[in-house]
């Protein structure tokens, strides 16, 4: 069970009202008829108190295992549910989960995951901006703190049941009523597969196969009916919003492994792999209702619906890569890798990048005159140099978008929407790069009790995607190009000590 550790104290309805009587008093006002008889009001309304709850938990789990020398199996399925210590407030998720590994014969192995969720939340507004006025609309936390201990929660004479608002001109609302009344909730489906199989080809030669979905689906269903004051300006609003999409992965790799005597050994990789995402999104909003019990479930019923929105973004990468790794006498090791990544977000001319790296470590504690030494328990060189890119940039940054602007009657019967230029196309739009070089040197002593690093490293970046600034002649405020670079320099020495 879960409860709010400590609440403020506050003045209560009684105190309140002789804090109101002293302060007019005081500034030589009259007093106030709702302070009068302050003994009258008593305890009057602990609004902390009426928000708050105790709020339970609940959490099971169920797993299943079984598995012989040649599969494994496995499935869980869990149940969570939490309500919140404010009122109208949960969380409740289901989720499911299954492994499968299973060794069809001597040269074909496959396997496959899957994990299922379902939640449900129901959230209270702890912040809101008015739609119709702008103004920022406290949330129910503080609110409580805020709103009078004089009034009481609810008031029969109003249309909801409820007192509406602070009576003290502070444009508030009765945090209770917000809390009870408001819908705010979201549902959140997601559901993640993976499949693999690996084929072996020769002693040491094997092809792996695999290829993974996620694919995810949110609603969003919000409404405030019109009693409430955070919705006055409105007369009653409602929000129905919607993400849909999936992003996929599939990955092609011929691994090969191998010894060259009893003091080589290497194993090469080439592969294939391309990653894709959809999504689809949908945004409408209606205000006006003069009837609440439709709410949500029924935009169209609103006086006032408002234009929906709606959008869809796609992108995809596409990679060629290889990696050598060689070992000599367990003492030198070598690992050099390529890849040649392809991103849709990039301008038609540059959309492929190349990026290399190599690295070469030495094991100096196994060489004789190191050993001789007896000063070291470990004793390793290292020396590497790498190229990475950086695509995380909205899709379409290169293209010339358009976009609605402006309404209009044609031979004054035929209603059009104008379309304008959003956005400055850059067919020159290319991958950030960032290279690194590094010189390391790790020691241990002691039999590894204590510890040094020592590395010296240089990091630059290149072609920096950024919003540039354009003329105001051109029509647009800026556009997305490679410009400018980062370089950093640095030495780092650390020191580890192990002393059980």
């Amino acid at each position: 069970v879960q409860n709010v550790s400590k609440q403020l104290d506050m003045l209560n309805g009684e105190e309140f009202a002789n804090y109101m009587n002293a302060f007019s008093k005081d500034s030589g006002l009259p007093l106030d008829a709702r302070y009068l008889i302050p003994e009258n009001i008593g305890e009057g309304t602990d609004w902390q108190k009426a928000i708050f709850r105790q709020a339970p938990l609940q959490s099971y789990q169920l797993s299943v295992a079984s598995g012989t020398e040649k599969n494994q199996f496995s499935i869980s399925g869990g149940y969570y549910k939490q309500e919140g210590v404010i009122l109208n407030s949960d969380f409740e998720r289901f989720s499911l989960r299954s492994n499968l590994d299973q060794k069809i014969n001597d040269w074909l192995k496959v396997g496959s995951s899957i994990s299922l969720s379902k939640i449900t939340s129901k959230g209270v507004l702890t912040g809101a901006q008015s739609s119709g006025t702008g103004t920022l609309l406290p949330g129910a936390t503080s609110t409580a703190l805020l709103f009078p201990p004089t009034l009481p929660v609810l008031d029969a004479t109003e249309a909801g049941g409820y007192t509406v608002e602070d009576d003290r001109g502070r444009n508030i609302g009765n945090p209770v009523a917000d809390a009870l009344e408001t819908d705010n909730i979201s549902n959140d489906a997601r559901a993640i597969a993976n499949i693999y199989g690996i084929l072996t080809l020769a002693e040491g030669l094997n092809f792996k196969a695999s290829g993974g979905v996620d694919a995810f689906s949110v609603k969003d269903n919000r409404f405030v009916p019109n009693y409430l004051k955070r919705s006055k300006p409105n007369n009653g609003d409602a929000v129905v919003a919607t993400v849909d999409g999936q992003s996929w992965l599939t990955e092609f790799t011929l691994n090969y492994a191998g010894t060259l005597g009893s003091r080589h050994s290497f194993d090469a990789l080439i592969g294939n792999t391309y990653q894709g995402f959809h999504s689809e999104r949908l945004f409408a909003f209606a205000l006006d209702y003069p009837d609440n019990r439709t709410g949500w479930h029924n935009l169209g019923s609103a006086l006032n619906p408002q234009p929906a929105s709606t959008g869809e973004s796609n992108w995809g990468i596409i990679s060629y890569l290889g990696r050598l790794n060689y070992g000599f006498d367990n003492k030198i090791l070598v690992t050099l890798t390529g890849r040649l990544d392809g991103a849709s977000k990039f301008g038609k001319n540059n959309k492929y990048g190349f990026f290399p790296s190599g690295s070469i470590a030495w094991k100096l504690h196994e060489e004789d005159f190191i050993k001789k030494l007896g000063w070291f328990y470990s004793l390793k060189t290292r020396l590497s140099y790498g190229v990475i890119g950086n695509q995380d940039i909205f899709p379409y940054a290169s293209l010339a978008t358009v976009g609605p602007l402006g309404q209009g009657v044609f031979n004054n019967t035929e209603a059009y929407v104008g379309q304008e230029p959003l956005r400055y196309p850059n067919p020159d739009l290319k991958w950030e790069r960032t290279s690194q070089f590094d010189f390391g040197l790790d020691a241990e002593f002691a039999k590894g009790r204590l510890a040094a690093t020592f590395d010296l490293y240089q990091k630059q970046t290149t072609d920096l995607l950024l919003f540039t600034p354009l003329p105001a002649t051109t029509g647009f405020s800026g556009a997305l190009f490679n410009i400018g670079g980062l370089r950093n320099r640095g030495l780092e020495l650390s020191l580890n000590s192990r002393n059980l």
